[in-house]
């Protein structure tokens, strides 16, 4: 890998592609059921317990103002770390690729990525998560025995 490229996790939300630095994800699982939690924030879908660790999965197509799908056997939930801890959130495809860093643009708050493919969006994790409203079941100091 050369040294001005970064390493990226692809997922589709929507049919729109867009990407996570690789260093901001912790663990990407197949789907899985997903327990509701009682008085959760709307865009809580609730909590799955990865290793013995109570883990937020949040609707991401709501934050990102995207009609919501299905959770399907076939979509993925990619655990990334925040500054309030990880989160997760269900992914409807994945890959991985490396970008030159000076194939991303910046337009305002959004990182683009330009490949012969179309556009991918590069999600800031934290300014996504700013203004949450899960403070109501914060799981991530808690652990399951």
């Amino acid at each position: 890998m050369m040294a001005n490229e970064l390493s990226m996790v692809i997922f589709k939300l929507d049919e729109q592609q867009y990407a996570l630095h690789c260093t901001e994800v912790r663990q990407i699982l197949q789907a899985v059921d997903i327990a509701s939690v009682p008085h959760q924030a709307k865009d809580q879908l609730g909590i799955i317990n990865v290793e013995g660790e109570l883990i937020n999965i949040i609707n991401i197509q709501r934050r990102l103002d995207l009609p919501d799908n299905q959770l399907s056997l076939n979509d993925f939930i990619v655990i990334a770390h925040t500054m309030n801890g990880c989160i997760g959130f269900v992914v409807n495809d994945i890959g991985f690729t490396r970008v030159a860093e000076n194939e991303i643009e910046t337009d305002g708050a959004l990182d683009i990525i330009k490949t012969p493919h179309g556009l991918i969006y590069l999600l800031n994790i934290d300014y996504l998560m700013q203004d949450n409203h899960m403070d109501t079941f914060n799981t991530t100091q808690k652990s399951v025995v």
